[in-house]
C-alpha cells in the first residue's frame, strides 16, 4: 500500500468528499475487480445509504444514495457491532446466504469495516464486494479496516469543526446582539450604518436614518422598578419592528436609545410614514398601562451627512427639535405612552 493509515491522517483532506475519492481510488487498485464502496447507515430510516463506489468490473453496480433496507443489506453487522466482517464464500454463509440483496447482486465475496467516530457511534461502513469465491483474505480486511479509520477520522473532524462553526456563529450572534430586546447592539447597529452610509455615498442606494428616544425612562424606572423599565423598552423595541420593513435595521443604540436604518427609503415622506406608524403601534401598545412614557423620533437622510456618525448626530437632532416642538408625524396621533 502506497500509504498507511497513519499517513493518511497526517497528509490531511479537505473533505470528507475528498477522502472518499482517494480512499475509494486505492482500494480500486489494491483490490481489482471488486466494487468498493462507503455506506452511511441511517438508523433514523433504518437503511444503508450509498456515498460513493468504485466501477468494480462492470458487473456490479450501485449508485450514490441508493438505499437498502438496513436487515437486507450485508452491512447490518456494522450497527450490531459485530465487525469487522470477511466472509469467502457469501452464498454459502447462513447468515449473508439468505440475504435478498446478497441474491440479486449474486455476491460470493464481502469484506467490510464499520466507521467509528470517537465517541464509539457507528455511522457507516467502507465494503468491498465481488462475484468471485475466496476474493478477500486477512490482509485485505486490515487494509479496509485501516481505511475505515481513516474516513471516520476525518468524518469526525469535519462534524467537530462545524460544531465550533455553530458555537463560534452563536457567540458572535450574542456579542452583536442586545440582551434584553434582541435587537443588533450599538456596535452592530454602527457598522450597519457605516455601511449603508457607503453605499449612499456612492450613489446605490438611498436610506434614512431614524433616531428614537424613550423619555422619561428612569422616572418609569425609579417609580415602578426596572422591571416596569424593561418591559416598556421591549415593547418599543417590538413597535419599532412591527413598522418596519424586511430591508430595514432596527437597533439599540443606548440605554434609551434605538436607531432605524430605513434601506433603501425613497424620501422623508416614506421616512415620516415609518415613524407615524411607530408612534400609533407604540400607543396602542401602552393603552391603559400604569407607567407613563413618552417615545421621541426624528429622521434625517443619509446622503445629507458626510459620515456615519454625523448622521446619527443629525438624526438626533431632528429627534429632540421634533421633540420640544411636539409635533406629530403624518398619519399618526402624537405617541404619548
Amino acid at each position: 500500500m502506497a500509504l498507511g493509515g497513519g499517513e493518511l491522517m497526517e497528509q490531511g483532506f479537505q473533505s470528507f468528499s475528498e477522502a472518499t475519492r482517494s480512499i475509494l481510488g486505492l482500494l480500486e487498485k489494491r483490490l481489482p475487480g471488486s466494487l468498493v464502496f462507503v455506506a452511511h447507515l441511517d438508523g433514523a430510516d433504518g437503511v444503508l445509504r450509498i456515498v460513493d463506489a468504485t466501477a468494480g468490473d462492470g458487473s456490479v453496480a450501485v449508485e450514490p444514495g441508493q438505499s437498502v433496507p438496513l436487515d437486507a443489506s450485508l452491512c447490518f453487522h456494522m450497527a450490531s457491532r459485530r465487525a469487522p466482517q470477511l466472509s469467502g464464500d457469501a452464498a454459502a454463509d447462513p447468515v449473508y446466504g439468505p440475504l435478498a440483496a446478497r441474491r440479486a447482486l449474486d455476491i460470493r465475496s464481502y469484506v467490510a469495516a464499520p466507521l467509528v467516530l470517537a465517541d464509539g457511534t457507528r455511522v457507516g461502513s467502507l465494503c468491498a464486494i465481488a462475484r468471485r469465491l475466496g476474493a478477500f483474505d486477512e490482509d485485505d480486511l486490515e487494509l479496509v479496516s485501516t481505511m475505515a479509520r481513516v474516513l471516520a477520522f476525518q468524518l469526525g473532524q469535519e462534524r467537530r469543526e462545524e460544531d465550533f462553526e455553530r458555537v463560534s456563529e452563536s457567540l458572535r450572534t450574542q456579542a452583536a446582539t442586545d440582551p434584553l430586546t434582541g435587537l443588533p447592539n450599538r456596535r452592530a447597529f454602527m457598522a450597519a450604518l457605516e455601511r449603508e452610509w457607503q453605499l449612499t455615498r456612492r450613489g446605490t442606494a438611498s436610506s434614512y436614518l431614524v433616531a428614537a428616544d424613550v423619555d422619561c425612562l428612569k422616572a418609569t424606572n425609579d417609580t415602578y422598578g426596572h422591571a416596569t423599565g424593561d418591559a416598556l423598552l421591549k415593547d418599543v423595541a417590538h413597535a419599532l419592528s412591527s413598522a418596519a420593513r424586511g430591508t430595514d435595521i432596527v437597533g439599540r443604540i443606548g440605554g434609551d436609545e434605538f436607531g432605524v436604518l430605513l434601506v433603501g427609503c425613497e424620501g422623508e415622506r416614506e421616512a415620516g410614514g415609518y415613524c407615524g406608524r411607530a408612534c400609533e403601534l407604540l400607543e396602542r401598545t401602552m393603552a391603559g398601562r400604569s407607567a407613563q412614557a413618552r417615545v421621541s423620533l426624528g429622521f434625517r437622510g443619509l446622503a445629507d451627512s458626510s459620515s456615519a456618525a454625523q448622521a446619527l448626530h443629525l438624526a438626533d437632532q431632528a429627534m429632540y427639535a421634533r421633540k420640544a416642538s411636539r409635533e406629530p408625524f403624518p398619519g399618526a396621533r402624537e405617541a404619548g405612552i
